[in-house]
């Protein structure tokens, strides 16, 4: 197929996933794939598709083949984390939210997930710094804003926790 059938194809699919005629969509995405096995942007629609449904395991599969095939994309790496956080696998979430941040610096939402799962293991010092670099980048947000507010609480500054939730009120 050429380059054109392919994004032509590609152009297709994102316009019935848009609007919500998921089968549709997910029937191109594997035609992309059929003719082109290495289309990394197929693998992670299939990969979003698989996680709408619930299907953790085939979403990870397929972000991790997108990764294969896009490596530099930060985006697959933080889907994949994402995923990977769903299933309990905090190590391996936060490995791919360091390798999405080399590639990616200015990412708030790799650093706010990042921030989530350090939370979530217990690294709290770790977690409020991760939270405060995605602050610098996007400081309207309020649920990042909130999780800067529950790390400060449980490690006990709860001046700096009060100030931040109630800034995550007011946003």
């Amino acid at each position: 197929m050429t380059g054109d059938g392919t994004a032509t194809l590609l152009t297709e699919a994102r316009s019935h996933q848009a609007a919500g005629r998921i089968p549709q969509a997910e029937q191109l995405y594997r035609q992309i794939i059929a003719r082109d096995g290495r289309n990394a942007e197929a693998w992670a629609a299939l990969g979003a598709i698989a996680l709408m449904r619930r299907n953790e395991d085939a979403a990870a599969a397929f972000f991790a083949k997108a990764i294969t095939f896009d490596e530099r994309n930060a985006r697959h790496h933080v889907d994949l984390a994402l995923v990977l956080e769903r299933q309990g696998r905090l190590q391996d979430a936060a490995g791919r939210l360091q390798q999405a941040l080399a590639i990616e610096p200015g990412s708030a939402e790799a650093h706010g997930t990042l921030g989530r799962v350090y939370g979530r293991s217990g690294n709290l010092a770790s977690a409020a710094l991760s939270f405060e670099r995605a602050l610098a980048i996007e400081p309207d947000n309020p649920g990042t804003r909130y999780n800067l507010g529950l790390a400060f609480e449980r490690q006990g500054r709860l001046d700096e926790a009060l100030t931040h939730y109630e800034q995550a009120r007011t946003l």
